[in-house]
């Protein structure tokens, strides 16, 4: 059985959302917490990009948000 939703967004994909905003760098990460094995759960990976602190708006209104796993 294969299912459709949930599926991996490239963070090749993701990064043409932030389009004139500089990325210094781009990595997937987990969120450290559990996550359940259901198909089409959120796997607890997510596309992290790190910008210069001055596009934070921007990217905000973008619909990105801060990443506070750490």
């Amino acid at each position: 059985m294969q299912c459709g939703m949930g599926k991996s967004v490239s963070l090749e994909a993701m990064a043409k959302e932030l389009q004139g905003i500089p990325i210094l760098s781009s990595v997937k990460k987990r969120d450290g917490l559990m996550h359940i094995q259901v198909c089409g759960s959120i796997t607890g990976m997510a596309n992290v990009f790190e910008i210069p602190g001055k596009y934070l708006k921007q990217a905000e209104a973008k619909g990105f948000k801060k990443w506070s796993f750490e």
